[in-house]
């Protein structure tokens, strides 16, 4: 495994939130309730990824992946058949 310089760990942990953020739009987006999973499980190993090689703090995973839960949630309530 490649070693991070300093400079590119803050370059990752600067861009992490908005990019985890991205991958919600995946989600909001899905044209099926499958690929809103597929979607969500993604946001979600990203999101763990980043907190196993400590590029964010506790908190900050936690709200990242409460908002990728949120994400589905919010596709499912858009989609629902009445």
């Amino acid at each position: 495994m490649a070693t991070l310089t300093p400079e590119q760990i803050a370059a990752i942990r600067a861009e992490a939130p908005e990019n985890a953020r991205g991958k919600f739009l995946d989600i909001t987006e899905s044209a099926t309730e499958e690929d809103a999973q597929k979607h969500t499980e993604q946001a979600k190993a990203y999101i763990s990824t980043l907190r196993e090689y400590l590029l964010i703090e506790h908190a900050e995973f936690k709200a990242l992946d409460q908002g990728a839960d949120q994400a589905l949630r919010d596709w499912a309530k858009a989609h629902r058949k009445s």
